[in-house]
């Protein structure tokens, strides 16, 4: 360790003296559409469901606050996700989003207390369950397997009078040809409701032979999200407009005749879930523009923090030290680690990045932040549960500060000026390690 400090120490003693920005129809019918007609239709604002807003939201709204958000937005569908500590305000998302004229459009695993309330409400939304992935068997066996496991809840969901959708979530269960499989199986047993919700940002793997997944899911799709796709899924979530393939993938789907719900992400924990949507929903107009006619759309949507240029973001060559990147190192990635930097944080409009490790899609990457709005010292470990370790401390004054982070396998603290500011107890949550570079005053991508 002392090493480790040391070297971090000789890197990380940066001044940080501006703001450092982070960034239901089933439809079976090829009806000769074109994108002009279809983009119009499909893509349009009326046709949005927000999805991936409830714990990813750095805000953490509260219900009334995201209805009236999503009603800023002029989306009037949501997709409800939840965690644990959620089940309590259900009822209270309901009346807000009756409140507020915002369909409760789906609902993310199934719930008894959901139910309950869906009964009470006269609620029928999509039910988003991920299939099981067997292990053993032949392809026929896997797929009466999963299905089998699946009738229960086809069964609950076929009494409350709710679509259950197969959702696609990596692995041989988020395979097009096994969701349709799966489907297929069900329907054979009666349960016509069953369909597939399905996601590019699980679904890199099928940028290229998209036309033909896509044509074998669509009789069976209930929803399709959306997503900037690269190859590799570096990063896995990005905002539409600025990848390479989703484009020429959504051109795919208008040609296809699909006249289907469409929804669009936040799954951005470091970023304001208005922000994150507001991006995509800039960015599919500029899409739905591009697709109507080549060059008519302008300039791409700007990207909060752009790629950077050896080491260093764009125009700020002549203060290398504000923000740069450097390689990274098995002994940044694995705690324990010990972090000490110096900077001086000026505003809490935006995220100011401090230091960070690997790319957000790694489970080993760590990041020292203050959050927007509040400008409270925190940090982000997507590899942990619970992901984030927030403290009450403003740290956006305009003063020096010396910011601390000491992170071991099972705990994490932060600290300002020596003080501590928070200590979280810390569980490993599921997750690849990809190793990647170091970041000083910016994310790694």
């Amino acid at each position: 360790m002392p090493t480790l400090i040391s070297r971090l120490m000789q890197t990380l003693l940066v001044l940080l003296t501006t703001p450092l920005f982070a960034q239901s129809l089933d439809s079976s019918t090829k009806n000769g559409t074109s994108p002009d007609n279809s983009s119009r239709d499909v893509l349009g604002q009326d046709n949005l469901v927000a999805w991936c807003i409830v714990p990813f939201d750095a805000s953490k709204r509260t219900p009334a606050e995201r209805a009236e958000m999503l009603v800023d937005l002029g989306i009037r569908r949501c997709a409800y996700d939840w965690r644990a500590e959620h089940v309590p305000s259900f009822e209270q998302e309901i009346l807000e989003y009756r409140k507020h004229g915002i369909e409760f459009f789906a609902f993310w695993g199934g719930h008894p207390e959901a139910y309950r309330l869906f009964e009470k409400y006269d609620l029928h939304p999509q039910i988003w369950m991920m299939p099981p992935n067997p292990r053993e068997g032949t392809q026929e066996e896997k797929l009466q397997q999963a299905a089998e496991k699946m009738v229960s809840a086809a069964k609950e969901t076929q009494r409350l009078g709710c679509k259950l959708s197969l959702y696609n979530h990596g692995g041989w269960a988020g395979e097009p040809e096994n969701l349709v499989g799966i489907c297929r199986e069900l329907r054979s047993r009666g349960f016509d409701h069953v369909g597939i919700t399905y996601n590019l940002h699980h679904g890199h793997e099928h940028i290229h032979d998209w036309r033909e997944s896509f044509e074998l899911m669509q009789p069976y799709l209930h929803c399709l999200n959306l997503n900037g796709m690269n190859d590799g899924a570096n990063p896995k979530i990005l905002e539409l407009s600025k990848g390479e393939h989703e484009k020429a993938m959504i051109r795919v789907v208008l040609e296809s005749g699909y006249q289907g719900p469409i929804g669009i992400l936040d799954h951005r924990s470091e970023l304001d879930a208005k922000e994150s949507l507001s991006e995509n929903i800039q960015g599919l107009q500029w899409i739905r523009q591009e697709l109507k006619e080549p060059g008519s759309g302008g300039a791409r949507p700007k990207t909060p923090l752009p790629p950077a240029t050896d080491g260093m973001l764009p125009n700020e060559s002549s203060s290398p030290s504000t923000s740069a990147i450097f390689p990274g190192e098995p002994e940044y990635r694995q705690p324990p680690v010990t972090v000490e930097c110096r900077a001086t944080l000026n505003s809490a409009s935006g995220y100011n990045i401090m230091v960070s490790s690997d790319t957000k899609r790694s489970a080993n990457h760590w990041e020292l932040f203050s959050m927007a709005k509040t400008g409270t010292l925190t940090a982000y470990l997507p590899g942990k549960r619970p992901d984030h370790v927030r403290s009450q401390t403003v740290v956006t004054d305009g003063k020096p500060h010396t910011f601390s982070m000491v992170y071991e396998p099972a705990r994490v603290r932060l600290f300002v000026d020596g003080k501590q500011v928070a200590d979280q107890s810390v569980a490993p949550s599921p997750g690849r390690g990809i190793d990647g570079q170091f970041g000083i005053g910016r994310l790694v991508q």
